[in-house]
Parts: C-alpha cells; sequence; structure tokens
C-alpha cells in the first residue's frame, strides 16, 4: 500500500511513503479493519513513524462494490488477482447472503 500527499497549498511536487507488508487486522469488537505499519520513514525527513490506517466495513464494502463493478467491464484484468481468494470471495458471499451460522465454539473456520 503506498500513501502519496501533495500540498494543498503550495504544491511542491507528490510524496509517498510504503506500508508494504503491514499487518492486516479485523477488529474483534468493532466494525473495521486496521493496517498498520512500523518505523517507516517520513514522508520528507529521516524522521521514522508508525502508521495505521482504519477502513470501516462501508468503507470496504463500497471498494467491493467499486472492484466488482470495474472487474465485470475488464474481467482479464482482474482474473489473475482474485483466483487465489476465490473460497475467501464464496464464503464472504455466503455470509452476506446469510447463509452461514456461527461456528460451533472450539471449531476452526
Amino acid at each position: 500500500m503506498r500513501i502519496y500527499r501533495r500540498g494543498s497549498k503550495k504544491d511542491h511536487g507528490a510524496t509517498s511513503i510504503s506500508l508494504d507488508a503491514a499487518r492486516i487486522e479485523v477488529s474483534p469488537t468493532n466494525s473495521f479493519l486496521s493496517f498498520s505499519k512500523f518505523n517507516v520513514k517520513d514522508f520528507t525527513g529521516t524522521a521514522r513513524h508508525d502508521y495505521t490506517v482504519y477502513l470501516s466495513f462501508e468503507e470496504l464494502a463500497n471498494s467491493i462494490k467499486l472492484v466488482a463493478d470495474a472487474a465485470v467491464n475488464d474481467p482479464k484484468r482482474f482474473e489473475g488477482h482474485f483466483e487465489s481468494v476465490l473460497k475467501s470471495l464464496i464464503r464472504l458471499q455466503a455470509v452476506a447472503a446469510g447463509t452461514i451460522q456461527p461456528p460451533s465454539p472450539g471449531a476452526s473456520t
């Protein structure tokens, strides 16, 4: 994941940081994902910072819809990227359809 920024009043060009290999977690109590990366070099200096980006389930759902709409219009561009997660997409579809029951205590998912 890359984050780009530009000045809103004085534009000196874009700078970016990379959050590659960020730790991604689903909040156990709230409806969001968190992407965390630590000890990241600052945009312009030598300082380092810890970053956490939160993505709400609503934002995730909107992103999924946007990607699905784009994928339907250009399937070859998306096919190779999502074939490895097809089982996960089908499980997510079943959850969204209400056909999956919560697992029994001690059962693996």
